[in-house]
């Protein structure tokens, strides 16, 4: 793996058609504020491997563009961009423009993941968890913790996890136990993700469930936490619950369509925890009834009994919420 003395990225000689050991990927709209400081983070790092930044940004109108043009000039060996035309989010023609920049970037043995308003702050993270992913071939990402922070930056919450970090098995990770976006480097086992990817909008949990049938993810305690930055131009951080879970059931709804056959009681199994818990808000009686129906045609003998047990034990309460 050693191909240089261990320096910052900049330093490594790497030609611009190279193929690098590492691809960062950003995703980025609109980040004006934030973009130069996600990206010093990632020049800083420290490796003794080659690692390129390959950047989709989504037509960003406050001169976040310009910034990476800057960049792509100063180090055009380093960075790639995709720099579209009109904003694609949400749009029919979003998967014809971002297949291209999610093939490229899977040309590398390993992705780093890192959002354009959020930043690394330990310098040796992307050497330690490809040293680790290099050594231990039947794990498949290797991630760690983030704080998160406001946009004036004052911290919010010293750790983005809902439990203590772990190693996760492939079964956590299909069924989608919270693994920050911004800590994450996984091995590419396949280059491009299938058609379905490009029907939901919380991809990485997509992305990460479709990487767990090769392998588990590694917690890495000692690499310093990431920055999830919280601010209102965010797409995901500051949207309602209920909106997150209608997408998390979009996701696993197509993750059905193209998961192996033997993970798919994982996945039936989430779906029909997320149609319960989408039962237990609902209001109106005769809708709470059309949800407990639509999440009953995904029981079956495999369905976890733990699952069945919690989401009818918060319908029960919520039955009994709604008529106090």
């Amino acid at each position: 793996m050693e191909q240089f003395p261990l320096n910052k990225i900049t330093a490594h000689h790497i030609s611009v058609s190279e193929v690098p050991l590492v691809y960062v990927s950003i995703l980025t709209f609109n980040h004006v504020e934030f973009i130069e400081e996600c990206i010093e983070s990632i020049l800083h790092q420290k490796t003794t491997f080659s690692v390129k930044i390959v950047i989709f940004d989504d037509c960003s109108t406050d001169g976040t563009t310009e910034i990476l043009k800057l960049y792509k000039v100063k180090y055009p060996h380093l960075f790639i961009l995709f720099l579209q035309k009109h904003n694609t989010f949400g749009k029919p023609d979003r998967k014809n423009v971002m297949f291209p920049f999610y093939e490229y970037r899977g040309k590398a043995q390993y992705t780093a993941l890192c959002e354009g308003d959020d930043y690394w702050a330990d310098d040796t993270k992307l050497q330690q968890q490809i040293l680790f992913l290099e050594n231990n071939r039947d794990f498949v990402i290797a991630y760690h913790d983030s704080k998160i922070i406001d946009s004036s930056g004052e911290l919010v919450a010293t750790s983005k996890l809902r439990e203590k970090g772990r190693d996760l098995t492939s079964e956590d990770i299909i069924r989608g136990v919270l693994i920050p976006t911004n800590t994450v480097v996984f091995r590419n086992v396949f280059q491009s993700p299938p058609i379905h990817f490009f029907n939901v909008l919380n991809g990485d949990t997509f992305y990460f469930a479709l990487l767990g049938q090769f392998g588990k993810a590694k917690f890495l305690p000692a690499i310093a936490s990431s920055i999830y930055r919280l601010h209102n131009n965010g797409i995901w951080g500051l949207k309602p619950s209920n909106w997150k879970l209608r997408q998390a059931l979009n996701t696993y709804k197509n993750l059905e369509q193209c998961i192996e056959a033997k993970h798919l009681p994982i996945v039936r199994n989430k779906v029909f925890a997320l149609i319960m818990t989408l039962a237990c808000r609902e209001i109106k009686i005769k809708e709470k009834f059309l949800l407990i129906g639509r999440a009953y045609l995904y029981l079956s003998f495999q369905t976890s009994f733990k699952t069945v047990l919690a989401t009818h034990l918060r319908l029960f309460r919520s039955f009994f919420i709604s008529k106090n």
